[in-house]
């Protein structure tokens, strides 16, 4: 993607099975554990971790006034991986390509390198499970014990590269119409995510 990608959340893993426990809170990831902040002396970025969290915290809270009932759309852009407990919120032009292929992988639906999953494949619609795929009472369950991620860019960063990908390839091919002027790459993260309602960990 080029750039810097500011992390939100806590990005490596191992790919172990852990089970259905999930659902019922008995268990918690490896993930989970490791953030717990009250576990461990603060480490530096442990500490950048949680002051990041607080500001996410405070710009939620100062937007309660504006929350309205979430439609199924609204939870589209949050994958689930049952398997390991995750809620991923991607946002376009800040690696979700990359994080796609790698949920891919860890949930057995691609093999091998995770970077030889085309673009197209890792972005086709139903490979990877959205929070809107379920009830609302398992969405619920979900975002109270699963491990919540997302990743955010510098603005600026953001649009430089959706231009580049989205605009000047077609100007450069000039075999496409530029068609859609209010395609989700140039949307701000908020509509996307809803980070006041998919709390942070």
């Amino acid at each position: 993607c080029g750039g810097e990608t500011f992390l939100l959340m806590p990005t490596a893993f191992g790919n172990r099975a852990l089970g259905s426990s999930w659902l019922s809170g008995e268990r918690r990831s490896p993930l989970q554990k490791l953030y717990d902040l009250d576990q461990d002396p603060l480490a530096a970025l442990a500490e950048v971790h949680r002051q990041r969290r607080d500001l996410l915290s405070s710009a939620c809270s100062r937007h309660t006034r504006r929350q309205r009932l979430l439609q199924p759309e609204d939870l589209r852009h949050v994958l689930v991986d049952d398997t390991h407990g995750l809620l991923y919120c991607y946002v376009p032009k800040v690696a979700c390509t990359n994080w796609k292929r790698v949920l891919l992988a860890l949930s057995g639906k691609a093999r091998g390198d995770p970077r030889a999953i085309p673009a197209h494949e890792a972005h086709a619609p139903g490979r990877l499970p959205s929070l809107a795929d379920f009830s609302p009472a398992e969405i619920n369950r979900r975002l109270r014990a699963y491990l919540t991620f997302l990743f955010v860019r510098e603005p600026f960063e953001r649009l430089a590269s959706a231009y580049r990908n989205k605009l000047a390839a077609r100007m450069r091919s000039a075999t496409r119409a530029a068609s859609s002027a209010s395609s989700r790459h140039w949307r701000r993260t908020r509509p996307s995510c809803w980070p006041w309602r998919v709390r942070p960990t």
